[in-house]
């Protein structure tokens, strides 16, 4: 929501400065390249009402430090999200849509049922 609300930079909303431009786009190029694999492990490990670790760590943690770029994707996913419901509904909205409402967007992001 940072870069939407104050207009900051990718560099700052999703590293806070932390990666350079190159190895942000490297990050979002990542990030794009695993989305449909994602979206498939998500929908099972829901479907199964599982947790998985290595998925979760991928989604939100950094924990090979050499591979920066192969990490904390649930966080540009999320933003993808959030920058769709917003462009629909305005920036307002996504502040009281329900989790009902979101689940329409998360579906559609990964093209597969996951919620």
């Amino acid at each position: 929501m940072s870069m939407l609300l104050f207009g900051i930079s990718e560099k700052l909303g999703y590293w806070v400065g932390f990666l350079g431009n190159d190895e942000i786009s490297q990050w979002i190029r990542n990030c794009e390249s695993m989305k449909t694999s994602m979206g498939i492990n998500l929908k099972e490990l829901v479907s199964n009402k599982k947790f998985d670790k290595r998925i979760y760590d991928r989604l939100f943690c950094v924990t090979k430090y050499e591979d920066f770029t192969f990490s904390r994707m649930g966080y540009y996913y999320g933003c993808e999200i959030i920058k769709k419901i917003c462009d629909e509904n305005g920036i307002n909205e996504v502040f009281i849509f329900k989790f009902n409402d979101i689940k329409k967007y998360i579906n559609d992001y990964f093209k597969v049922t996951i919620i």
